[in-house]
């Protein structure tokens, strides 16, 4: 097919840019510029999250310059959108033609969000591109060989451009580095040096028109950035109108590429089309025009989220909403089922929640009165009373009563009806509903953890308390049995997860509020009316929402207060009890342990018990065998290896099994006190290398009080 000389010199031109960079490939330009509705994260890599609620698969066809033979064309296939509350991701795959150059590829995306606060949110996205180019054989059509398009190598090369966004309510601005590392995968070095390595900015304003009739609640966003070359900067912008009904429009401006206009609608709820229409100008307008053809397919959003963008199909009407017809559905039903349904949805104060139980009650005593009386025994008993008046007045007040019960639990009803009519008046009533029982729920789940919490905080008050007697008896002379330390380990372990959970559950709570927030305020734009019920009883249901999280969290506050508190105590009379046994008492207890573990040598006689079995040794606290625990500071052991055959803080338990240690047959036990731990640890050997001990421990390890020794060494 011929060229015209004009894209011929185009093209040559390029191919000296090709091997003037050495690595010989066509740049990675993806056409991301005339588009605000799909393929995103081409233009941002947190775009694929920002400001996006749903989740598309599309197929986008451009042409650059169709008035030219052979002109450049792209083929992007792309799915992308929000995954969840925190994570977008995007994928494409695209084959890009120019004349005889070709090149293909793909671009995995993620963007990954962190709410800061109320309408804050920091985006960080990140591009993995991929590009393979080279010369396309079956688009040379030539008699003499070009050594030029010979000589351009083929190549595969990697980008990764990383990308920030910082959003508010209504305005985003971030900053990408476009290819900020490149590694060429044929040659395996990376690429330094590259005129298409740029920092792009970005402004962008998105809001909703707060109009009546086809405009209502049209978005409308609008993009500004810059990209800085090494050479040149580029400016480009953005405005697009997105009308509910299906169909939308939009315009740009690239100071290299020219203006755009398009305009896209919905086939059907699911399926839309978008073309866009771009004219070069400035020194590229004999070029002439390029088309950009998209067709996508949206996937039904699945949350409750009712900020998900949904349109209606301008081709393709789409059928009645399954809320509405649910509302509907709802609506119809019997009073009896409408209370079952709507119990306890209405955030009450006190005053209210007492005058509500005792209503409930009265009307419950009422009732049961009356299924009472209305039995046949009890109406027999008042018909055939003797005096024909008594019966008279018995059935008059079972009249009155019944009346009476009738009436108000038709009241009670009446006002349960009213109630739901106006917390599901329409699709953001019935969901911000859903909202409130989530947080209802959520507020529960947190005052259990914090009841947890206030168990253990209670529990090392305790600890601290008896740690405290101990010490001040001491020092008064008196002695009293000492209180173990627990595992602080273990103890920390615990104390830590309680406070994930309820920092999570309180970060749930939070998104979920702004979440709730941000409905109410939506439907605060559509329902000016000020006098709204639904609105006035969605706002005192916030703001309760809101006083009871702030309790909570200033409960959640003192308790780790008092918690700090009570660790600097404890830690300060452990250090005081180790002090005092270190210098007071260490010797006492040495001469008492020793008395004791002669008596029991002198008093067991030795292998008279040979039939003992495993399980008639207690070994206290195990210790791995496999693990060498390192102990320092024992005031009456010598360093060394010990084989630990038991452990034990209570004395009686140690001595039980020091004597059937004995009883079985091993005379040559002893055991060493560690007052940092408060631990007895029993042994029957020490050795001065480790070899040895290990050596020692396997040959006698089939003996049934060595099934869980362990080395233990000692320095001092």
């Amino acid at each position: 097919m011929k060229l015209p000389l004009i894209l011929m010199f185009f093209f040559v031109n390029c191919v000296a840019h090709i091997e003037a960079q050495e690595f010989g490939t066509v740049a990675l330009n993806i056409p991301d510029r005339s588009s605000l509705k799909f393929n995103k994260f081409l233009i941002h890599p947190t775009f694929s999250f920002v400001r996006e609620q749903n989740k598309y698969l599309s197929i986008t066809n451009q042409r650059q310059w169709v008035q030219f033979d052979d002109a450049p064309s792209s083929y992007i296939a792309s799915y992308s959108g929000r995954f969840n509350e925190k994570v977008g991701l995007g994928m494409s795959v695209f084959q890009q033609n120019y004349g005889v150059l070709t090149s293909f590829g793909a671009i995995v995306n993620m963007a990954y969000n962190a709410r800061l606060q109320y309408e804050q949110n920091l985006t960080f996205g990140l591009n993995l591109e991929f590009i393979k180019s080279g010369v396309n054989d079956g688009n040379i059509i030539t008699n003499i060989p070009d050594p030029v398009i010979n000589n351009i190598p083929s190549n595969a090369i990697a980008f990764i451009s990383p990308g920030i966004n910082y959003g508010l309510e209504f305005i985003d601005v971030g900053l990408v580095i476009n290819n900020l590392i490149q590694y060429n995968l044929t040659s395996s070095e990376l690429i330094n040096e590259d005129a298409q390595r740029s920092i792009q900015a970005h402004v962008m304003y998105t809001g909703y028109m707060d109009v009546r009739g086809f405009f209502d609640d049209t978005k409308f966003s609008t993009l500004i950035r810059s990209e800085f070359k090494t050479n040149k900067t580029e400016v480009s912008g953005l405005a697009i109108l997105q009308v509910p009904k299906g169909i939308w429009g939009q315009i740009g401006y690239h100071s290299r590429y020219g203006v755009s206009a398009g305009i896209g609608l919905n086939i059907t709820e699911q399926i839309a089309i978008e073309y866009n229409f771009e004219k070069a100008i400035g020194k590229l307008d004999f070029f002439g025009n390029s088309h950009n053809i998209t067709i996508a397919y949206r996937f039904k959003n699945g949350t409750n989220d009712r900020r998900n963008d949904e349109e209606s199909a301008f081709v393709i009407p789409r059928r009645k909403r399954r809320v509405l017809a649910t509302s509907s559905t709802k609506r119809a039903k019997t009073k009896k089922s409408v209370l079952t349904e709507i119990s306890g949805v209405k955030p009450l104060d006190e005053g209210e929640k007492i005058l509500k139980n005792q209503a409930n009650v009265k009307i419950e005593s009422k009732i049961e009165v009356l299924e009472h009386a209305s039995q046949p025994n009890i109406k027999t008993e008042i018909t055939t009373e003797k005096s024909p008046p008594n019966t008279k007045i018995a059935e008059e007040k079972l009249d009155e009563i019944e009346l009476t019960a009738k009436a108000e639990k038709q009241r009670i009803l009446a006002q349960k009806a009213i109630l739901f009519e106006i917390t599901h008046k329409d699709d953001l009533a019935a969901a911000m509903f859903e909202m409130v029982e989530k947080a209802k729920t959520a507020k529960q789940q947190e005052e259990n953890l914090l009841i947890e919490l206030d168990v253990l905080v209670d529990a090392k008050n305790n600890d601290l308390k008896a740690l405290k007697e101990e010490n001040d008896l001491s020092e008064q002379g008196v002695y009293q049995k000492p209180t173990s330390f627990k595992s602080i380990s273990k103890q920390k372990k615990i104390l830590e997860n309680l406070k994930t959970n309820i920092d999570t559950s309180i970060k749930m709570r939070e998104n979920g509020m702004s979440d709730l927030e941000l409905t109410y305020q939506r439907r605060l734009k559509k329902m000016t009316d000020e006098a709204d019920k639904t609105n006035k009883y969605y706002l005192s249901a916030i703001k309760t929402l809101k006083e009871d999280h702030k309790q909570l969290f200033a409960s959640k506050q003192a308790l780790m207060l008092r918690l700090k508190a009570i660790n600097t105590g404890l830690e300060f009379e452990r250090k005081r009890r180790i002090k005092k046994a270190i210098y007071d008492n260490e010797s006492d207890r040495y001469k008492k342990d020793t008395a004791t573990l002669n008596s029991i040598k002198k008093l067991t006689k030795i292998g008279s018990n040979t039939n003992l079995k495993i399980e008639d040794f207690d070994f206290g606290n195990k210790f791995s065998a496999n693990n060498i625990q390192i102990i320092k500071g024992v005031t009456y052991a010598k360093k060394g290896y010990y084989l630990i055959l038991a452990v034990h803080s209570d004395i009686k338990r140690r001595d039980e099994f020091i004597t059937k240690v004995v009883l079985f047959g091993e005379p040559n036990i002893d055991f060493f006190y560690d007052v940092k731990t408060s631990m007895y640890y029993i042994f029957s050997q020490k050795f001065n290398s480790l070899n040895a001990a290990k050596i020692f421990m396997q040959l006698n390890k089939q003996l049934p009080f060595m099934s869980e020794v362990s080395i233990i060494k000692v320095e001092n």
